[in-house]
């Protein structure tokens, strides 16, 4: 009776040892991340796809905008000392 507890607890282990250790349990695949090689072959894919590249056009055009505004600021202000 011993012998088989003692060998059931021994398989049991080698068993949760081996699939512990496997490659599959430690690779991440976050669901932020998009491959580029699925990015437009599906529906959601391409709405992530354009929705990534409106932010860029987005965040480009604030930064022009801001710069804009500090050079007209500049310059307001510096033709009134002169």
């Amino acid at each position: 009776m011993k012998i088989k507890l003692a060998f059931r607890i021994a398989m049991i282990t080698v068993i949760v040892l081996i699939t512990g250790c496997s490659e599959d349990w430690l690779d991440e695949k976050p669901p932020q991340l998009i491959s580029t090689a699925s990015l437009y072959t599906t529906l959601s894919g391409f709405e992530a796809g354009l929705n990534g590249m409106y932010a860029l056009v987005r965040q480009e055009r604030k930064e022009v905008m801001q710069m804009n505004q500090h050079l007209l600021w500049v310059l307001l202000t510096s033709s009134g000392t002169n």
